[in-house]
């Protein structure tokens, strides 16, 4: 049958989809602990969408898992993909003081700029263009 996808296609597909969201967090991890806030969106975006992913596969895959749970308790790829799903949730544990700190560090740098825009508005409040240029004629 054209188009179907075996239990165990799945389940090598899920393992991947960790590995990928794993190697993911740890880069986001390195960029959060080197201060590098310029790549966190980015790196945060692509994470979400490699979680919405593996997600959708996990919805088509768990009924066949909840349905013969012994047939698949031994299998190589079943139990790697719960090492990595540990793995996981033990790195986002980790991953969140550091992006918490983050988005602190990026509001505070908002509220200044904010602020310092505000003074300099005050400032040039009451100009004119100095540029133009008068007649005297």
């Amino acid at each position: 049958m054209k188009g179907y996808v075996t239990t165990e296609q799945q389940l090598a597909l899920s393992v991947q989809q960790y590995r990928d969201i794993l190697h993911h967090a740890e880069n986001l991890m390195v960029n959060t602990s080197t201060s590098n806030y310029g790549a966190l969106e980015s790196y945060a975006k692509q994470l979400n969408d490699l979680q919405a992913t593996a997600r959708e596969n996990d919805r088509k895959l768990l009924p066949s898992l909840i349905s013969e749970p012994l047939k698949w308790q031994d299998n190589a790829f079943f139990l790697e993909r719960q090492e990595l799903i540990q793995e996981v949730i033990e790195i986002n544990k980790k991953m969140m003081p550091s992006l918490q700190a983050a988005v602190a560090v990026a509001a505070n740098d908002m509220n200044r700029l904010h602020a310092g825009r505000t003074a300099v508005a005050g400032y040039t409040a009451g100009m004119t263009n100095s540029r133009m240029i008068k007649s005297t004629v």
